[in-house]
């Protein structure tokens, strides 16, 4: 195709062509720069695929630009994603702080109650699997 569009033939006939896709519709489209040679001779089907390339030709929107990221970027990135890790955890530690503070000065309204139960649950509960995993590390192992 590349010969095809330095030579620029005078005359197109794809009349004779029984099967072509957009792919190739495309392609001798770009051959041709874009536009319809003066003197071409084509079926009808052909005709409405070039007007289809046409059309989507005219509605082409312009790419995306790439975000290129440099040294000095990326480097900002990390430090301003882990000054906004050490504020959230700076602020978990003092929520914990307040809360331990609290529980020490008011015991009574400490929720006793759920924090054994969640210890039961989380402890007594998983016995059966932590035996499970255990025994069969075991047998890997020997």
């Amino acid at each position: 195709l590349a010969a095809l569009a330095r030579a620029a033939p005078a005359q197109w006939d794809l009349s004779a062509v029984e099967r072509m896709d957009h792919v190739g519709g495309q392609a001798l489209w770009r051959v041709w720069g874009r536009k319809m040679p003066e003197h071409i001779a084509l079926t009808d089907t052909q005709r409405d695929i070039f007007a289809r390339i046409a059309l989507l030709e005219t509605q082409r929107e312009s790419p995306e630009p790439v975000e290129r990221i440099d040294v000095v970027t990326a480097l900002g990135r990390a430090v301003l994603g882990f000054a906004d890790h050490a504020y959230g955890g700076m602020a978990m530690f003092g929520r914990f702080v307040l809360d331990v503070l609290s529980v020490v000065r008011r015991p009574g309204r400490a929720p006793w109650l759920e924090i054994s139960a969640n210890v039961y649950s989380a402890g007594a509960k998983a016995l059966p699997i932590t035996a499970l995993v255990a025994f069969l590390i075991g047998i890997v192992l020997s």
